[in-house]
């Protein structure tokens, strides 16, 4: 039951060199072109999606170019998910009620927090958007949206515009 959470923390234990450049990627994509290139010295990247939704970055990518600040992000995205003190994200975490859920949606929701409301201490944090992470959206309830995204991925599968095709599980 912590399985993002487990993410995160296996990711700030994990050992890297200064400008080591890293991708957080969920399984269920498919890189079509270069991604690194995204990479270029920012500290953080961050995806946001192509449609309005209520979780406007989606977490299955996200990456970072390893540096001091990287580092301060890491710790503190770990403390969030621990002991969320940090009011953008208990606010955005109650809004849809997974305040404590260590599972699911945690490290999405910080993600989230963070491309709305910045963050409290110095880290550049860049979206580079959809074409890094084009994932159509599939609602639970709505079975024509699974149609819709296929048909969506469908016709972007070979162009490498879009970097990440997610298939959204």
């Amino acid at each position: 039951g912590r399985r993002m959470c487990c993410k995160v923390q296996c990711l700030a234990a994990a050992h890297f060199a200064p400008g080591d450049r890293v991708f957080v990627l969920d399984t269920d994509l498919l890189i079509q072109a270069p991604i690194f290139d995204a990479l270029d010295g920012d500290d953080v990247v961050i995806t946001s999606r192509h449609y309005p939704y209520w979780y406007p970055v989606n977490g299955g990518v996200w990456g970072f170019c390893y540096s001091d600040t990287a580092r301060q992000f890491l710790d503190f995205y770990v403390s969030q998910l621990m002991s969320p003190t940090w009011l953008p994200f208990a606010r955005f975490q109650s809004r849809f009620g997974h305040a404590g859920n260590l599972d699911w949606w945690c490290d999405q929701d910080l993600l989230c927090a963070v491309f709305l409301a910045g963050l409290p201490f110095p880290c550049v944090v860049r979206d580079i958007g959809p074409l890094y992470n084009y994932c159509p959206s599939v609602e639970a309830g709505e079975p024509d949206s699974f149609l819709t995204a296929r048909s969506e991925i469908q016709s972007r599968l070979g162009d490498t515009e879009y970097r990440i095709l997610h298939f959204k599980g």
